[in-house]
């Protein structure tokens, strides 16, 4: 079989986004499936016939997935799965296997990537990718094509004659430049968007220019994927796809999910000069830290389109802020002046009650978030993801967390309360924290340019009352 001729289908599974996702985001985010995306343009680039199917943004359930397998027939299934929808990739893999029982049905992403052999367990598996996803799918099409066996594909673990076997290590891609560009033209580009908080203007999409981080935050799966290794996109490379974005897809605003977008200065400086030398009429946002906001850049950042930096301050107590963050109180003040008087908006995290923290500190968050009084406010349960040092940590001390292999869990509630704490407080107190902070007159005064903008309105009043429901709803959960 030519690769031509080998069809296969790429899936993102569907998943409830106002579980996963923030609902204070004034209308949860829907966001292309990045990683699907680069897996689908290197093996285009290898000349295989790709379907890239987004299914909660296209509104697909397993019974429509199920009959779309069916009628197509691909060859290999690839479906990718984090943490929190990896349940509902299981029962994918299930309904691909009964859609195309020839189908070589393969799962990556996240979760697989940290637990592969119960991974490769599932009846309905036939293979996992551990860790990045481009060469590996590309080396396993090629197999398929040309009927050969899977054996010695780096990266893979895989079960013929139904033993498993775990192939060596695939090591990171060095230069992620010689990657193909992402195939955005297989997505449905006009329907994704950023939370109304981040942009209001749309098509709004997220997009990645590096991988990994160098840092090693407890809470945080990026060191248990990517090591604490570091790995960029050049500039012009960054260019390119912002280019393509523009002017063949119409976006207006770009999201960087980098995991912390601002470790090298040089490096965004490179960024906004590309924005600016190609003339790019977008507006971005991304991720940082306290650490490394930097005058000088974040003023290039605002002049070349960035509206907001989001950043995690977690804490306001010093000591949990020097043991958690490398920080202060006082630093966190002196950078969020900073971005005050630059323009820059913010959107600060703050997380209730991760280990050690003691009952006095949660009204010292608060006080601390009113102080800084950001334009937008996250207050988030502690949430240990698998991957992290504190999942790890909680899993030796035989803690109850959530059972992510057979259950997605609903975000927006308190899933695990540290000694003292109980997951009734820390509701309580979470919802009073958001019934305040938002519902402030002079909050609501700042921000009514914003949710009455033109391209606001324009996504419909879903947008604007959706405060007011979360509002209550906490309010009613919290008894408060």
């Amino acid at each position: 079989m030519g690769a031509e001729s080998l069809r296969v289908c790429l899936i993102s599974p569907p998943y409830d986004r106002q579980k996963v996702y923030s609902t204070l985001g004034f209308a949860a985010p829907i966001e292309p499936p990045l990683g699907l995306a680069f897996i689908a343009g290197m093996l285009r680039s290898k000349g295989f016939n790709v379907r890239l199917i987004d299914s909660t943004t296209l509104g697909y359930g397993l019974d429509k997935l199920r009959r779309v397998i069916a009628e197509w027939q691909p060859a290999v299934v690839g479906i990718s799965a984090n943490s929190p929808v990896y349940p509902v990739a299981v029962r994918l893999a299930g309904a691909a296997k009964r859609a195309a029982p020839s189908a070589l049905v393969v799962l990556g992403g996240c979760h697989p990537t940290l637990f592969p052999q119960r991974a490769v367990g599932n009846a309905a598996v036939d293979a996992v990718v551990v860790g990045e996803g481009e060469h590996a799918m590309a080396e396993i099409c090629t197999a398929v094509a040309e009927g050969a066996a899977l054996g010695g594909i780096a990266g893979l673990w895989h079960k013929p004659a139904g033993r498993v076997v775990c192939e060596q290590p695939r090591p990171f891609l060095d230069d992620l430049d010689s990657l193909p560009p992402p195939s955005f033209d297989l997505l449905p580009m006009r329907k994704y968007r950023i939370s109304l908080a981040m942009a209001s203007k749309t098509p709004a999409v997220s997009m990645v220019a590096s991988r990994g981080c160098p840092m090693n935050c407890k809470f945080c799966t990026s060191p248990g994927i990517w090591k604490r290794r570091w790995r960029r996109h050049s500039p012009r490379y960054v260019g390119d796809v912002l280019e393509t974005l523009a002017g063949e897809h119409h976006v207006r605003h770009v999201q960087f999910r980098d995991d912390t977008f601002t470790i090298s200065e040089d490096w965004v400086l490179g960024i906004c000069d590309e924005l600016e030398r190609r003339k790019l009429k977008l507006t971005w946002d991304c991720y940082s830290t306290v650490g490394l906001v930097r005058e000088a850049m974040v003023r290039r950042m605002k002049q070349t389109g960035c509206t907001c930096l989001s950043i995690g301050v977690e804490s306001g107590n010093d000591a949990m802020l020097r043991k958690y963050k490398n920080t202060s109180k006082e630093e966190v003040r002196r950078k969020v002046a900073l971005l005050r008087q630059i323009g820059m908006r913010t959107r600060l995290f703050f997380m209730l009650a991760p280990p050690a923290e003691r009952p006095e500190h949660l009204q010292e968050t608060f006080d601390f978030a009113m102080e800084l009084d950001p334009d937008f406010a996250m207050f988030l349960p502690t949430v240990p993801l698998p991957g992290s040092r504190l999942y790890q940590e909680l899993v030796e001390q035989g803690c109850k967390l959530p059972d992510y292999d057979h259950e997605v869990p609903d975000f927006q509630r308190v899933q695990y309360a540290p000694p003292p704490f109980t997951i009734e407080q820390l509701e309580a107190f979470r919802g009073m924290c958001y019934r305040k902070f938002y519902s402030r007159p002079s909050y609501i005064r700042r921000m009514l340019p914003l949710l009455f903008s033109r391209d606001a309105l324009r996504r419909g009043w879903e947008a604007v009352g959706q405060l007011p429901r979360l509002l209550g709803h906490t309010r009613a959960r919290s008894g408060i």
